[in-house]
């Protein structure tokens, strides 16, 4: 007579016979033998009569086509469901980092006005040397290869040919780089925080100068009833000057006068309505590549790579979202007045630090009207925050 018993005593025999009905397992059987009894456990865990279970050769233990086809569905909806809210989350810890190093500039802007009573200038001419003290007189170095001698020490504002984000190296903790007595070499290294992590990694461009994605305010180029009420006047009689960021005046430039900005009474239309800083808008297929806005390095004076200024009655200077499209033809030698537009890499708006140091966001669609008035220091004309955002 043919019987088996389970070998492993936890497991019942109405499972057993369940498992082997269900093709699982099989059973390999014992024959009793008459007259001869079966072997007793060696465990007191098993039963009297060993069976070895193997598996079955039924191929219940892969997964058939169907259920792999479902399985990958379904990841595949996950990832789709999952991946914008990544790309989300990515583009807004890079517009919240890029607003935290804004935020450093103005506050170091604000240390210059501190410790000097005017904030940072606009600089002198484009694609000049530094500026520097030497027995008593202001001395520039030449366009490149320039060299401060022994017993010389750079300028500050409003002697200081190269532009503003040199002049706040200090208040950036980076005394020791804005005392570099060769220019070229201050000139070819980069400052980190000087660059939109939504764009780029901070580096050289192909021509060594570092780079700077964010610029000052200059101002606007021209008037325009509509914008400034019609009788607007600039200070020291220049649209230059219409800005926080001045163009510095001494006779080595254009004008007789040295010109400053301070916030004791500079700033008619107050801290918090005026512009100090934005981030310029890139063509990305010429990334790093010595673009004019972008050959000079930080260290430039008045010029594309580092004043963003607006014009009210241009559309060439409408604030833009970065994009592999040609730039505007906003150059003088391009038929335009000369600048650079205000934009970003980020999605609708740009960043722009004010002068009291609040960070807001300024969409690209914004009214190029109320942007003038928020770009003008002295207008005298009111406009919400609100409609700028």
């Amino acid at each position: 007579m043919a019987w088996a018993e389970l070998k492993l005593g936890e497991l019942g025999d109405a499972q057993w016979r369940s498992s082997c009905r269900r093709g699982r397992f099989t059973r390999m059987l014992t024959t009793r033998t008459p007259g001869r009894q079966p072997a007793k456990p060696r465990s007191p865990s098993l039963t009297s009569r060993p069976c070895v279970l193997v598996a079955s050769n039924r191929g219940d233990w892969g997964f058939s086509l169907v259920e792999l086809l479902v399985v990958l569905g379904i990841l595949a909806l996950l990832l789709a469901l999952i991946f914008p809210a990544i790309l989300y989350a990515r583009q807004a810890y890079w517009r919240a980092k890029c607003a935290g190093q804004m935020s450093q500039l103005a506050l170091a802007c604000q240390l210059h006005h501190h410790d000097h009573h005017i904030l940072p200038s606009g600089g002198g001419v484009c694609c000049r040397g530094r500026s520097y003290m030497l027995n008593g007189s202001v001395v520039n170095n030449p366009p490149t290869g320039g060299v401060i001698p022994n017993g010389g020490t750079p300028t500050l504002a409003p002697d200081q040919e190269w532009g503003w984000a040199y002049q706040i190296l200090p208040y950036l903790e980076l005394s020791q780089l804005h005392q570099l007595r060769q220019d070229d070499q201050i000139r070819m290294t980069y400052v980190p925080v000087y660059f939109c992590p939504a764009r780029r990694q901070p580096g050289p461009s192909v021509n060594m100068y570092a780079g700077l994605d964010y610029v000052g305010n200059g101002g606007t180029l021209a008037t325009f009833p509509l914008a400034l009420g019609g009788n607007y006047k600039p200070p020291y009689n220049d649209f230059d000057a219409s800005g926080p960021f001045v163009r510095i005046g001494p006779s080595r430039s254009y004008w007789s006068q040295k010109r400053s900005v301070s916030l004791d009474n500079g700033i008619p239309d107050g801290t918090s309505n005026t512009l100090l800083l934005g981030e310029k808008r890139y063509q990305l297929s010429q990334l790093n590549q010595n673009r004019s806005y972008d050959d000079w390095g930080y260290v430039d004076g008045w010029d594309r790579d580092s004043i963003g200024r607006i014009h009210p009655d241009d559309p060439r200077w409408q604030p833009a979202q970065d994009s592999r499209d040609e730039e505007p033809q906003t150059m003088v030698s391009q038929g335009g007045p000369g600048g650079i537009q205000f934009g970003s890499s980020h999605t609708g708006s740009f960043n722009a630090a004010f002068v009291d140091g609040s960070v807001r966001r300024i969409r690209y669609s914004v009214d190029r009207l109320l942007f003038v008035r928020a770009c003008v220091r002295d207008d005298g004309q009111s406009f919400s925050l609100r409609e700028l955002e």
